[in-house]
């Protein structure tokens, strides 16, 4: 039984993190859209520092 309850607790784990890289997903596609993701140049920050600081304001 204890076995059922954490494959269910994981799946829903799972889902919510769908739920949110979706989420993620258009919200980068929309900044996109409106020219707010930057030119990635030298003093700017690098495309993963801006999807990690993306993600962290998700959570």
């Amino acid at each position: 039984m204890r076995k059922i309850f954490s494959i269910e607790e994981n799946t829903y784990n799972l889902l919510q993190l769908e739920n949110k890289l979706n989420h993620l997903k258009e919200t980068i596609l929309s900044k996109a859209a409106r020219g707010e993701l930057g030119t990635n140049g030298s003093t700017e920050e690098g495309e993963i520092e801006l999807l990690k600081n993306l993600i962290q304001k998700q959570t």
